[in-house]
């Protein structure tokens, strides 16, 4: 009769708080390091394209391509071998949620209680970023930066970065 009991306890102990589990962040699917047109698969084409040179990174060679559309912005830089890469996703805009239901708009209990704790938290004169980088989901260098607004205690940005630069 014991057993089950002991069961119980064990399995409520084991059950994973907020935050714990594995950390994949994406927007409708699409994380970074996607091609181009995996971005137009998901979004739609861009309102407006833009190319912006690009010196002096660890890994970027040549030019960034700027995909902008309503309350995003999805950079794309080259790689060696011309391959071009998904590095940052911006997003401003409450109508493109996180697939984890972050969302533009949210309070700020709203994310620690679906995220847990970030890893660092950086103040600025807009607000408080809350920094989730080195994530098992995210890998070495990829990061999930959430800016909480300093006036309504809400999110501002979602921004997803391959922060090589």
């Amino acid at each position: 009769m014991l057993l089950p009991q002991f069961l119980a306890i064990v399995l409520i102990s084991q059950a994973p708080s907020p935050g714990s589990e594995k950390l994949d962040p994406s927007f409708k699917g699409l994380r970074l390091g996607a091609s181009k047109t995996a971005t137009v698969e998901k979004f739609g084409m861009p309102r407006k394209v833009t190319l912006e040179w690009n010196e002096g990174t660890i890994v970027g060679y040549g030019a960034r391509i700027v995909f902008a559309y309503p309350g995003a912005r999805f950079t794309f830089e080259e790689l060696k071998g011309g391959h071009e890469s998904l590095m940052t996703i911006e997003v401003w805009s409450p109508s493109i949620p996180l697939d984890q239901g972050i969302r533009v708009g949210m309070s700020k209990a709203e994310v620690l209680k679906i995220l847990g704790p970030p890893r660092s938290e950086n103040h600025a004169k807009s607000g408080t970023e809350f920094w989730y980088s080195g994530d098992p989901g995210l890998g070495d260098y990829n990061e999930l930066i959430i800016t909480i607004n300093k006036g309504t205690s809400k999110v501002s940005t979602i921004r997803l970065d391959s922060n090589f630069d």
